[in-house]
């Protein structure tokens, strides 16, 4: 039972799970030297697991270009975590690249659960997330600080389009995706090391691997409960080159305060589609 506490009290806010959702999307990234056509979309499929149990599956596509971006997934809870509650997300982020900087055109999500569904837009206008629609009952951050701000999503591009083109990670980004507050994500490359055990597919047995941290800076009144969300979460990824596919992240770790630790690994082979 204390497991099960500790799972659904951690999962009764999203803001673990957009992480996670983000997240996804750079566990998949092809490499400059790939012999794929950047016209073509790459989809990939991971199993997300708490406490060493399958709660959720991913399944994510991108197309990628050398001056533009689309991505979009699908997050669903399966496994043990199914018959306690229902979640089924659907993301999506359009951009631009300005050097090996992102910058985002649109951000959207979908949410269900078991009891209630919510939607944000966003639209950046001169480097401003703008929030279509928000709640006029949820105080927000300020245009001022918010400009400059990414979707997760974006901000994952820019530090893999970074990782593509250097081999190396090291980055910071202020995150917006909508909620009441904002958090920034920090990532160091650590280099290459030898992969963690576990997992149905190994490619190989070194990885490029990049710890990073994701943090709420600025929380507003009506957080419910500031000082937890601004502790930080720590976490590593690690990026392999399957085959002439480029680099591809085939593990994620995430340790969080009330979920402990979650791992995301790749549960196929990745596939391109036209």
């Amino acid at each position: 039972m204390i497991f099960k506490k500790s799972v659904l009290t951690g999962c009764r806010s999203h803001k673990k799970w957009m992480a996670v959702a983000g997240l996804s999307i750079a566990l998949g990234f092809s490499d400059p030297q790939s012999a794929w056509s950047q016209s073509e979309k790459m989809t990939l499929s991971y199993h997300v697991f708490v406490h060493g149990m399958h709660v959720l599956n991913v399944n994510t596509s991108y197309a990628l270009g050398s001056e533009q971006y689309s991505i979009d997934m699908h997050m669903k809870t399966s496994g043990f975590l199914s018959w306690f509650m229902k979640t089924d997300m659907l993301m999506k982020a359009r951009g631009r690249f300005a050097g090996m900087a992102a910058e985002p055109e649109t951000f959207e999500m979908h949410r269900e659960t078991s009891d209630k569904a919510d939607t944000k837009n966003i639209i950046y206008k001169n480097k401003i997330p703008e929030l279509q629609s928000p709640n006029p009952a949820k105080e927000l951050p300020s245009a001022k600080q918010r400009k400059g701000a990414l979707d997760a999503m974006s901000m994952l591009i820019q530090l893999l389009h970074q990782v593509r083109a250097t081999h190396r990670c090291d980055s910071s980004n202020r995150i917006f995706d909508g909620t009441r507050h904002l958090s920034i994500f920090t990532a160091r490359t650590a280099g290459e090391q030898k992969i963690p055990s576990a997992g149905p597919f190994r490619w190989g047995k070194t990885a490029l691997r990049c710890d990073f941290s994701w943090q709420v800076i600025k929380s507003f009144k009506d957080d419910g409960n500031p000082g937890e969300l601004e502790k930080p979460q720590a976490g590593s990824i690690w990026f392999e080159q399957i085959d002439n596919m480029g680099l591809v992240a085939i593990r994620f770790e995430l340790t969080t305060a009330t979920m402990g630790q979650i791992n995301m690994l790749l549960n196929k082979t990745p596939k391109y589609q036209p």
